[in-house]
């Protein structure tokens, strides 16, 4: 991916643009006088070159709203920054479409998760917890749920299915998003080793014998788009960031090399994720036949 994430957004916005403008790109090219089309194809495509002036006349050529133009404006402002960090919702809104664009696209993506399960591995009732956890309204609950169950598809899709490496703190794997909903999590647990069999899918734990491990520094996602380059992608409490810088990029690489020599194998992850299954089974069981016996005696109290 040549230029910076934020450029790869910047190019987003300008084909989102054209397409719900119904033009095309020869079109587009006719319009500004440009010698090739290829010429849009780079803009659009987020390679550097693309003035802030050629942006506006751009935009205006297809028929965007002074809003749109300056909103991508603004974006393109800070497109060759070394990172782009986003607060505000609306700020987080365009760096999620960027995230999903580029996933859609990727030819590689490896998640260190320390906290939940990775986005791609969600079931629809392990997303709706964490949102409701979140205090997310409803109606955007309903919306998320769509867009990330959405994204899993690159990982099932019969063409060129996205190669998925995940490691995974083994704590994720005992921690509920609910504790009242067992069968929730259960469910969860189930979809992932499932989704472990998948050939494109590698699914590896960070037990805990292994001691502290650099998922313990924060969890990321580091994609490799198929045009080449990499994003990588994390979310804290209130902020999300994409990274550019090469030495950004060099640190979380050697995380998931430091990460690849202590996780547990493939098989291993397997077999602890069943077994950690079927331990909750029988804690399920014995709370319900617990539940079962208490009714039985207030039944015969009375």
């Amino acid at each position: 991916m040549e230029g910076t994430v934020q450029s790869r957004a910047v190019g987003d916005e300008l084909k989102l643009a054209r397409e719900a403008a119904h033009m095309s790109r020869e079109q587009v090219k006719d319009a500004l006088g440009l010698g090739a089309v290829s010429t849009v194809s780079r803009w659009e495509n987020g390679v550097r070159g693309i003035t802030e002036q050629n942006i506006v006349r751009y935009l205006q050529a297809v028929g965007a709203s002074v809003q749109k133009i300056d909103e991508v404006m603004d974006m393109a402002r800070n497109r060759e920054a070394s990172m782009w960090v986003s607060f505000r919702p609306v700020e987080r809104a365009r760096m999620m479409a960027t995230l999903l664009r580029i996933e859609d696209t990727a030819r590689r993506i490896v998640y260190l998760a320390d906290a939940v399960v990775p986005g791609l591995l969600q079931t629809d009732a392990y997303v709706r917890a964490i949102m409701a956890f979140e205090n997310v309204p409803e109606d955007e609950i309903r919306q998320r749920v769509a867009e990330r169950l959405g994204r899993s598809r690159i990982i099932h899709r019969r063409d060129n299915p996205v190669a998925l490496d995940a490691f995974i703190d083994e704590a994720v794997l005992w921690r509920p998003i609910d504790p009242s909903l067992p069968q929730q999590h259960l469910d969860q647990l189930r979809y992932l080793l499932e989704c472990a069999d998948l050939p494109n899918v590698r699914i590896r734990i960070l037990p805990f014998s292994k001691g502290r491990s650099p998922l313990q520094l924060g969890g990321f996602v580091w994609i490799e788009p198929s045009e080449g380059g990499v994003a990588v992608h994390q979310e804290l409490h209130r902020v999300a960031v994409f990274y550019n810088d090469p030495i950004d990029l060099a640190v979380f690489e050697s995380a998931i090399e430091r990460t690849g020599t202590i996780a547990l194998s493939v098989d291993e992850s397997k077999g602890l994720i069943a077994g950690i299954i079927t331990k909750m089974e029988r804690v399920d069981e014995k709370s319900a036949a617990a539940e079962l016996a208490e009714v039985d005696l207030q039944s015969g109290s009375d």
